[in-house]
């Protein structure tokens, strides 16, 4: 150990800063080079000086020189192709497919100053193996500085860490260790000139303190490190919460579990590394493709403005494509069919030949695809489009506009004025409540003559609210065209309809569970059976779930009772919104309907209208079903007449009295 002596503390001599400087050198090996700056140097603070040089300023010109020195590589790095397919380095030029290179030539060409490298596209197209691939070579590169730390201005005995965040860190570990310390294991580099220490199980630990750290999606020992890269796997598939407890102290309504881990590790590296708004190392970010908008689709979305981002997207089949773009001939004979992806104007669909353009857009949504993989696709067509193809799928679209339902109750308004058949919109249904206060029955009474009626209801599963709908039809209008899906050709078309009903739905409640129990059956029975009393109701129709007894009790009273699923088919829904949206549905107001309709998903794959997560649909249902119901009785309504608005002046008994029959005439023949 050599010594810098100073007589006074704050002064050496000249002679002592040469005898210190030749210690050093014998210790740490400088070039003659760095000796001779730094000899002049030290010259330099001589003549300002003399021979008495401050001790400070001698020691702080020493240790910079030397760890600019250090700030140095050992060795000049390879490009990218020496370094994957050399039997030195990687060793993998009799696998690394042409398309998989192509793309790593262009990450890591040095003038390109990528930061972000989004992998996605379908499943088995080598996202994994161009993450390892990377996260090597930077490891490499590292390995070529005499102090990494030094050349990143970092303290030095500091960590540079590449994280590597799976699922779980079971699963971490298993990638990392398995499958990129095999990559690592084969290779003519790593085991030989930059080995990891294998006593280390949770962590590969690489000279000049260098680690690769697994980690699971949930842990957040990243904050705090010197994060230079990294890898986060499955991005498309980890969890969005509505209301979390995460984000109680945020403004933020949802949880997006891997827009935090992302925002997390790249703000480790930028406050780490970033130099002149660029970064050395760079963030994998690592998923096939799920579904539109979800994280890797908005990513490479942000590419087409963000200069920093490099974007690998590819189908299986690209993946296994030449140098020149065409197939592989030992993989694909060149025969294809063709594939329509699902958009708001056409459900997802196959063709042995190139199918009819609906628009100019439409065009980007045809796909020629290898006939080797028609049978997968047959089965499974959106899954296939997602893990095969790598298209992030319009799998779902909202099912109608708020405002849309908005007018339809402004109808309303024009022909019922503001009466209602029920006095409430929600109400809590128990033992104790008094179901003839539920019904307006002057309003009731007046709307009688204007039958047949059908009523809807969704029953309740145990703990849920249920539905009731009350309608009838009130004319006709001449729609026009209308927009409707041919099965055969998987597309929407036009086709005249001419005159169509126009129903009036006077009659929406949403019934509520008591606290701490459930509905009570029986008192909605006689709820129904009351309004029954009242109107002419000719069709009732339940979803299946307790409707047995129901379905009895009303026929008995002479009712046309069915089973009216409304999961089973998407018929009802999109009959109800065509007619909303034509103009044809009068609805009196709900602001439960206002809530629940707007915010239903439609499955354009299948046609399926469900509520969101959390959501409800019971009052939707309820409306659906009865307008449904009327728009299969084509006697219950006359096509050429215009609604008119209900009479006011009807003479209403002082009170009810009962009949003898199943049901009161609504002053009409009998139907059936």
């Amino acid at each position: 150990m050599v010594n810098l002596h100073s007589v006074d503390g704050k002064t050496v001599k000249f002679d002592s800063l040469v005898h210190f400087l030749k210690g050093i050198n014998n210790r740490v090996g400088l070039s003659p080079e760095v000796i001779d700056l730094l000899l002049e140097q030290l010259e330099s603070l001589r003549v300002l000086y003399g021979e008495k040089i401050p001790r400070e300023d001698a020691l702080r010109i020493i240790s910079h020189q030397i760890e600019v020195t250090k700030s140095g590589y050992i060795r000049e790095p390879v490009d990218i192709v020496e370094f994957v397919e050399s039997p030195e380095y990687m060793n993998q030029g009799a696998y690394v497919r042409p398309k998989i290179l192509e793309n790593l030539i262009t990450l890591h060409d040095p003038n390109n100053r990528y930061y972000e490298a989004v992998l996605g596209g379908g499943i088995g197209i080598g996202k994994n193996y161009f993450a390892d691939i990377s996260i090597a070579y930077d490891l490499y590169k590292l390995s070529c500085l005499y102090s990494p730390q030094s050349h990143y201005q970092l303290a030095p005995g500091s960590k540079i860490i590449f994280i590597h965040q799976s699922k779980t860190e079971k699963l971490a570990k298993e990638v990392v260790f398995d499958q990129f310390g095999g990559r690592l294991a084969e290779s003519g580099f790593f085991p030989t000139h930059f080995p990891h220490d294998h006593s280390f199980t949770k962590v590969m630990k690489f000279p000049n303190r260098i680690e690769v750290l697994p980690i699971s999606s949930a842990d957040t020992s990243a904050l705090g490190m010197n994060v230079f890269g990294g890898v986060i796997d499955e991005m498309n598939f980890m969890s969005r919460v509505k209301k979390s407890k995460k984000k109680r102290h945020t403004d933020d309504v949802v949880y997006d579990q891997a827009e935090v881990l992302y925002t997390t590790i790249i703000r480790r590296m930028e406050s780490r590394f970033k130099s002149l708004g660029v970064l050395p190392g760079k963030l994998y970010l690592v998923s096939s493709a799920n579904y539109k908008d979800d994280f890797i689709d908005r990513k490479e979305k942000e590419s087409e403005l963000n200069p920093h981002i490099f974007v690998m997207h590819l189908s299986q089949w690209e993946s296994f494509s030449n140098k020149d773009g065409t197939l592989m001939k030992n993989k694909f004979c060149g025969k294809k069919f063709f594939v329509r992806k699902p958009s708001e104007n056409a459900v997802a669909a196959i063709y042995d030949e190139y199918p009819e353009v609906l628009t100019e857009d439409d065009k980007s949504n045809i796909m020629e695809v290898p006939i080797e993989y028609k049978s997968t696709f047959e089965k499974d067509l959106i899954g296939s489009l997602r893990d095969i193809a790598g298209v992030a799928v319009v799998n779902s679209s909202k099912f109608i506009n708020a405002g849309i339902v908005q007018s339809a109750f402004d109808k309303y308004k024009s022909i019922y004025g503001n009466g209602s058949i029920f006095t409430e919109e929600s109400i809590e249904l128990s033992l104790n409540s008094e179901v003839s206060d539920l019904i307006d029955i002057p309003f009731v009474r007046r709307l009688s003559p204007l039958g047949p009626f059908a009523i809807h209801i969704d029953l309740a599963v145990s703990g849920d609210a249920a539905g009731i709908g009350v309608g009838h039809a009130i004319g006709g209008k001449d729609v026009g065209l209308r927009k409707v899906f041919d099965k055969k050709k998987g597309i929407f078309i036009h086709e005249p309809q001419g005159v169509l009903p126009v129903y009036g739905v006077p009659g929406l409640l949403q019934i509520l569970p008591p606290s701490n129990g459930e509905i009570e059956l029986n008192i909605l029975r006689g709820l129904v059976g009351l309004l029954c009393d009242y109107l002419p109701v000719y069709w009732l129709t339940m979803d299946r779930h307790q409707s047995a007894t129901f379905l009895q009790y009303f026929r008995a009273k002479g009712v046309n009772s069915s089973i009216l699923s409304m999961d089973r088919s998407p018929d009802p829904h999109v009959e109800t919104k065509f007619a909303i949206k034509e103009g044809r549905v009068f609805i009196t107001h709900s602001k439960v309907l206002l809530e629940e309709m707007p915010q239903l998903d439609q499955d354009l794959s299948t046609g399926k209208i469900d509520h969101p997560e959390g959501g409800t649909k019971d009052v939707s249902d309820a409306t659906s079903g009865v307008v449904y119901t009327l728009s299969n009785k084509r006697s219950s309504y006359r096509k050429l007449k215009s609604p008119k608005v209900i009479p006011v002046n009807v003479v209403n008994p002082d009170k009810y009295v009962g009949r003898k029959s199943s049901r009161p005439s609504s002053g009409r023949d009998v139907l059936y």
